[in-house]
């Protein structure tokens, strides 16, 4: 006994429009490609299911109508795919080298702040040197102004004793 198919055109899907004519083999080809060309596709600037085909390799989204160019059939051909990924890669040594660059610069940056901060230390440090040496002279001063007067009032004494 044949099988019935309770779906209608489910042997034939798209190209049952062909009847016998074209060959097994090419209506399935046909409808295999159609089908792919009528399938959803996820928009490249919205990302939402809406991309439909407006003309041979013309694609249109119809929430953000964003139109572009893809493959006859689909909107990402295997070819333009492989094309993407090298310019990408060639983008990402570019990037790399530019972000080598830059965190160099960073680097240098932050090494010349640091030697600026070493040359402030050493400056903060003579600073506080010489605080210490003018205190210190400050006392030496009065040493050796103490000093001077024992001197002078000794040096008094003497010649009152020797006027005597």
């Amino acid at each position: 006994m044949a099988k019935k198919y309770t779906r209608k055109g489910h042997k034939t899907r798209s190209a049952g429009r062909f009847g016998v004519r074209y060959g097994r083999k090419n209506r399935k080809l046909v409808a295999d490609i159609e089908e792919r060309m009528r399938q959803g596709y996820k928009c490249p600037r919205c990302g939402i299911i809406a991309i439909r085909r407006t003309d041979t390799g013309i694609w249109n989204c119809k929430k953000c109508d964003y139109t572009f160019s893809g493959g006859t059939y689909v909107p990402k051909t295997s070819v333009g795919l492989v094309a993407a990924r090298s310019v990408k890669k060639a983008m990402e040594s570019d990037m790399v080298y530019e972000e080598i660059e830059e965190i160099t610069s960073i680097i240098e940056d932050e090494e010349t702040s640091e030697e600026v901060e070493t040359k402030v230390d050493a400056v903060q440090e003579v600073a506080t040197d010489i605080e210490t040496e003018d205190e210190m002279d400050a006392q030496t001063d009065t040493v050796v102004d103490t000093e001077v007067e024992t001197k002078i009032d000794t040096s008094v004494t003497d010649i009152a004793d020797d006027t005597l």
